[in-house]
């Protein structure tokens, strides 16, 4: 298991897309899966995104369009109980509303992102 708290190792490793850092922005342990509100939003281009995960799981962090595609994959990966927060560069995508969507196990949450460039 490789610690996020360096960036630069999780997108060395594959894990993280490239046009995003993933750290953790807690010691603590968190009691329930958890996807913040996203800030700010709407964004143009870059967007800070946070979550909790409660136990060390499989996780992933994808966004959406309007037509249900998957735009972006930000991680698909296995990671430590913690908080963790992430900056986001949507650059290459159009102006426009998107779906953050956070799963581990059965459990899944989403949010609304708007782009406006």
């Amino acid at each position: 298991m490789e610690n996020w708290s360096d960036p630069q190792s999780a997108r060395a490793s594959g894990e993280a897309a490239p046009d995003a850092a993933v750290t953790v922005a807690d010691r603590e342990i968190p009691v329930e899966l958890t996807l913040y509100p996203s800030y700010p939003n709407p964004f143009n281009p870059t967007t800070t995104i946070s979550f909790a995960v409660p136990r060390e799981e499989f996780v992933t962090l994808e966004v959406y369009n309007l037509l249900g595609q998957r735009v972006a994959s930000l991680i698909s990966a296995r990671i430590a109980s913690g908080y963790y927060e992430m900056h986001w560069n949507a650059g290459t995508l159009q102006s426009g509303v998107y779906f953050l969507r956070l799963g581990a196990g059965s459990v899944v949450h989403a949010n609304k992102l708007i782009l406006a460039k």
